[in-house]
Order: C-alpha cells, then structure tokens, then sequence
C-alpha cells in the first residue's frame, strides 16, 4: 500500500477541465461526487477542509459552493436554502465561532463583578454585586447560566450601565443578518427586597454600523406591594427589524423608591440576548435559488440506517462501500492519510469495523511519518495511542529545553546553588562579542552569568510529558543532541561545567555527559560551543537532566564568571529502523 501512495504522489498534475471528471480520478478510480462529498461533510473537520479546497478546482467549486453549506446546516440543525450571494467564509465564520443560540452577553449576573459593562450612572452607594441576593427569594433555575446565586443590585438614586454586543465580531456576518434576519430573544430577571419598593427599567436597540437606531424595546416597572420580593422576567422578541443590524444594545437601570442609603433598590440577574437560525430567508428579499452540484437531490436523501446495517466481516467490503460505490482501501487510506486531521480522525474509528482496525494498524502510523519526516517501521505490539501522541506534542527535533537563554529570567530552572553575587541574566552580555547565530534561538543578545563562587542550576525533562511514550523510547532508536554556548570576559577567568544523564522512570542513571573547561588566555571572550550525541542508550529512557555551573577565576565581586546560552536537548530519529524487538512488515 506504501508503495501504491508514493507512486502517486508523483503523478504529473491534470489541467483542469470542468467538464471531465478531473479531482473525482484517485488511484485511477473513479469516485463519485456524492461519495467525495459525503466524505468532506462527515468526517473532514472545517479547519482541514480549508485545505481541502487547495486540491483541485473541481474540488474547490464543490466545497465551496455545496459542502460549507451543509456542514452549516449539520450545526445550526436546520435547512439553509441555497442564494448565490452568500460567500463559504460565511459559513466558515459561523462554523468557527457558533454564534447561533448562545448569550452574548457577557458577564450577565455578576459573575465577574461590573467587568464588560459600561457604567452610566452611578447612584447614591453605586453598584454592587449580591452573591447570594438578600432580601429576595432565590434565583430561578431559568435565571442561573452558571448555577451561582448572584444579581446586580442598585442603590437610592438611578444606577444605569449598558453593553454593546458586535454581531460581526460574534461570527454573524453582514450577509446571514441582512438575508435572515434572524429572530432575536432578548430578557432578563429582576426583583426588590420585600421592605422597600423599586423600580427597573430596560432599554433594547438594535443598531446599524454607523450606530443608527433601526428598532428598539423599552420596558419599565415599579416594583410595589405584592410584586416585591418575587423574580419577574422581562422578555421580548425581535423579528423582521429589515437589513442593517451590526450591534445590540442592551442597558438597564433601577434605583429604590425610598432613598435607603445602602443597596435597598432593583437588583437583576441573568440578561441574556439569544439569536436564533430561522428556517426561510426573510420577506423582504427574493433571491434566486439555484443548484450547484448535479444529483443533488440524491444526496439530500441519503441517510444510514442503524437497522440495516452490515454486521462486520473481516473478508468482505463492509466499510468500503459509500453511496453504494466501492472505494478500494488504497484510496481511503490516502484520504484518510493527507485530507482528515488528527483529531477528527478519532472520531472516523468509529465509523465501522473496518475503518477502526485500517485507521489502528496503518492510517496513524502513516499520519505520524509526516509528522517527523521519515518512515516508522511497524511494530505490532505499539499501540495507535502513541502515534496519535506524536502528532499531538510533534515532539521531534525541537528544543526540549525551557527558557535556554534567560528570556523568562531563571523560570524552568531549579537553581541548586546561588554562590556570590547569584545568577543574573544579561541582554546584551557585557564584556564577550556578539552571540553567535546559531545559538540565539529567538533572535536576542541573551546569556546566564555567574558570579565568584559556584552557580549551579538544572532542568529536568520529562520525555513522557513530552510526547516521547515509553514505546517509542524503548522500540525505536533515538539519537539525543545536547548543547550550549560559554564564554567568558577578556579581563577575568572562568570555568564552566556541564553534566547531562539519562534517567530511567525510577531515577536511574542510564547514561551520563560530563564537560570541564576552564578559559584562560586565549579562550577567553569567545564563544565555546558544548555538544554530545547520545546513541544506542538502551531501553527505559524516561527523563533528561541537564545540569550547568561556573564562576570566576579570581573572586572579583559582581558578575565576571563564566556565561551560558542556547542550552538545548533535542531528540532525532537515527533512521527508519527500530532497535527493540524486531520489526515486522508493512501488510
């Protein structure tokens, strides 16, 4: 099968013709239209199908013009009737922030105090947050987003604060706005304490993009005799407002109507402003439907049926057959392979059996070789888990080191011993010439110093935290490059000294680097590069611990001992080959 995807990854590329069947021709079979699609809705996740766009302009055309749909229509639940007018970054947009049947506002009963609101008026004791409300019976259920009891409260004189939601910025673009217009639920609860009266009001706007009103809500209530001490909930529902709407403006007031110093006014809880998807495009405007993909009626009624579905056999095409099309596994791997991402991958083992042992036995291995650039010989007794762990941390040759150079100070570092004046970390280093290219890894003048008496600090990896999972430590055979760039200034001498070893999971020493270097005379002001290369190290591989110290030579005060940057530990393939058991073949 590996040979099969590699001959094909060199094919000469096909001029695109629209009315051939180039981007439906894979392993030189044929796949119907409706299988690609089917595929693309169900098990591609919207971040990779971006890329899927790039594949060919048959494929373009059918994504963008019919699968962004659909796949927006399987999140908001509903039919979106198709209008020529309406871009995929739409639907994208929406796809990616879930804008649809959430609240927008933010911060809506206190939860983090008067944050996200703008205060308008602060009145007699000002603002406050009650968490529990006193004075009233609890919140409703209805009322509670974050089941917490916890309400805004007034005080004697108006206290009004607002909060502007953006709709473009929530992920509703002008086009589904001004084409649905769709049904907005507005509302929140509010009460007073049962010993003094209140009042509450409410004011809703919808506004355009230049802040201009295109409809409004305005709702007030003096809350006296037997309307205290009860949660009321004010709602409203806007529909057909026209085209223009970009924000919603929500504000409300309240105050107490016996001037109590204190917080004896309306207290509200549990704001919300909901947009809901509605079914037909609006009145107002009559867009042409069209039809952009052939047999797309077919599609539409394409549906699975638990009932009658094929119990799994090992030797037969169960798993293979799509729309009633055969898809031989080459081609499904090589789907699999380069258009599903990682994660929906998980969810595509779940299809059937044949796609769980496919996806198990080769699709992640396959999918991890990308990742680290060479191929994995297959070792039966690896689970995919681990695979999945390489292409989540792509742990390969980067820098296992945290803060290398001194960018976060000593963080990451367990300082073992802070002699004289302690470590420091210089930007620029004083006294040395420029660092060298290849050890600023991020493009600064930064080193550690030390100072007259020893300096000694360490860093422990955990290979496993990492990515590294004990199967591929043990059965594969990594090689470790570790290293560091030292000087010292040209009127003081220094020595420096490192120490690496490779631990087990019990703290054991597997194998161990040790470096001394004192710079005197020549040596000094220049920049030393340290490097080792562990290899054939064994089983148990678990942890790396990477020790450095130094100081001055002469007991100068200050900082004139030996400095250090670019510290790194980064773990490589040595080849395709495993070193422990033996490798089995590819089926």
């Amino acid at each position: 099968m590996g040979q099969m995807l590699a001959h094909h990854d060199t094919e000469e590329r096909i001029e695109y013709d629209e009315n051939n069947n180039n981007g439906l021709i894979m392993c030189d079979r044929y796949i119907p239209e409706e299988v690609i699609s089917q595929i693309l809705i169900q098990y591609i996740d919207y971040k990779s199908l971006v890329n899927c766009q790039l594949v060919c302009k048959h494929w373009k055309n059918l994504i963008r013009n019919y699968i962004w749909r659909k796949k927006y229509e399987s999140l908001v639940g509903k039919s979106l009737c198709s209008t020529e007018d309406i871009s995929w970054t739409v639907y994208y947009q929406i796809i990616h922030k879930k804008p649809f049947n959430k609240n927008l506002i933010k911060n809506h009963s206190g939860q983090e105090q008067l944050k996200h609101w703008t205060i308008i008026g602060q009145g007699g004791d000002d603002w406050i947050v009650e968490e529990p409300p006193l004075g009233v019976p609890e919140v409703p259920k209805e009322a509670q987003f974050d089941d917490k009891q916890r309400c805004f409260v007034t005080s004697y004189v108006p206290c009004t604060k607002r909060q502007i939601v953006c709709l473009v910025s929530e992920g509703f673009s002008p086009e589904i706005l001004d084409k649905y217009q769709p049904s907005i639920n507005i509302g929140e609860w509010y009460s007073c304490r049962w010993d003094c009266p209140a009042y509450y009001r409410c004011s809703i706007r919808l506004l355009d993009a230049k802040n201009r009103t295109i409809d409004t809500f305005n709702f007030d209530d003096t809350i006296i005799d037997e309307t205290q001490n009860i949660w009321h909930h004010m709602s409203h529902e806007f529909k057909n407002y026209g085209p223009g709407l970009r924000k919603i403006l929500f504000q409300h007031e309240g105050q107490d109507k016996r001037f109590w110093a204190g917080h004896y006014g309306s207290k509200m809880t549990g704001a919300y402003v909901i947009i809901k998807f509605n079914l037909q495009i609006a009145d107002k405007f009559n867009y042409k439907l069209f039809l952009k993909i052939h047999r797309k009626k077919k599609m539409e009624s394409m549906a699975i049926d638990n009932e009658n579905q094929m119990e799994y056999e090992e030797n037969n095409n169960n798993g293979l057959l799509i729309c009633d099309k055969y898809i031989p596994e080459e081609l499904l791997s090589k789907i699999l392979i380069y258009f599903v991402d990682y994660k929906s991958l998980l969810n595509c083992q779940l299809v059937c059996k044949h796609w769980k042992y496919l996806i198990h036995n080769y699709i992640w291995r396959r999918k991890s070789e990308l990742i680290v650039g060479q191929s994995l010989c297959s070792i039966t007794d690896i689970p995919w888990i681990v695979y999945y762990q390489i292409i989540h941390k792509n742990p390969f040759n980067k820098n296992l080191i945290k803060n290398h150079s001194g960018q976060e100070q000593l963080k990451h570092w367990k300082v073992i011993l802070q002699g004289g004046d302690k470590w420091i970390v210089e930007e620029p280093p004083i006294g040395v010439p420029e660092l060298p290219s290849e050890a600023q890894f991020d493009d600064k003048q930064r080193c550690f110093v030390t100072s007259y008496s020893p300096c000694i600090k360490r860093q422990a990896i955990s290979l496993v935290s990492q990515g590294f999972l004990p199967e591929i430590l043990d059965n594969y055979q990594l090689s470790i490059d570790i290293g560091e760039w030292y000087s010292c200034r040209s009127d003081c001498l220094a020595s420096y000294k490192c120490s690496i070893r490779l631990l087990d999971d019990k703290n054991k020493t597997i194998d161990t680097f040790n470096f001394d270097h004192t710079m005197t005379g020549n040596t000094q002001n220049i920049w030393h590069h340290m490097s080792h290369e562990f290899k054939n190290f064994g089983p148990g591989l678990r942890k790396i611990v990477f020790q450095h110290e130094g100081k001055d030579q002469q007991s100068w005060a200050g900082h004139y001992g030996s400095k250090m940057t670019g510290a790194y530990a980064i773990i490589k393939l040595s080849d395709g080959k495993k070193s422990l058991p033996q490798s089995t073949t590819d089926n």
